[in-house]
């Protein structure tokens, strides 16, 4: 099984990115990982569907179509997630007919410096991604606020209340993902 891991955020020091590859660690155990880049996929375009598509595009949704499950890493802007992960979805989805991310197992988590651990952001992201049927992980949520409080200067996770819930996540869905 592979497992592409996509983080809403690539900015230097990125929360998102560095919980992604937190993940990462314990997913690798059970299964192939992929981090999955988005941010050079330009903006969805439908002409993408009738005319000349980026290569960009093309090499996003061979990714995508490469992939049996997903894990979203989310930080929360002005109470939603950010529009580069929605650029995904709707990059990967279309054209009409050809959704890449239908019937396979997704999780949704939420990072944040904040106390409410992007939770907003986790719950908006579910919307298109149950529009696009995506057998959506629910029962062991991840959603960590205070993170930077969690990770030393190298972004490593450092406080063990924090790894252990990563681990459980990890160790959950890879189960849940099986299941399907």
């Amino acid at each position: 099984m592979k497992i592409g891991v996509i983080a809403g955020s690539f900015r230097q020091g990125s929360y998102s990115v560095m919980l992604a590859k937190a993940i990462m660690k314990e997913l690798k155990t059970e299964c192939e990982v992929q981090f999955v880049e988005i941010k050079d996929l330009p903006h969805f375009n439908q002409d993408f569907e009738s005319g000349e598509t980026p290569q960009a595009v093309l090499d996003f949704r061979t990714v995508i179509q490469g992939c049996d499950g997903f894990v979203f890493v989310t930080p929360e802007y002005n109470r939603s997630y950010p529009g580069v992960l929605k650029n995904a979805l709707d990059t990967a989805s279309r054209p009409s007919g050809q959704d890449l991310w239908a019937h396979k197992p997704a999780a949704v988590v939420g990072v944040s410096p904040g106390r409410l651990a992007a939770l907003a952001a986790v719950l908006a992201f579910r919307q298109p991604l149950s529009f696009l049927n995506v057998r959506l992980y629910s029962e062991s949520e991840l959603c960590l606020g205070g993170f930077a409080n969690a990770v030393d200067e190298n972004g490593e996770i450092k406080d063990e209340t924090v790894k252990g819930l990563i681990v459980d996540f990890a160790a959950d869905f890879i189960a849940f993902s099986k299941k399907l």
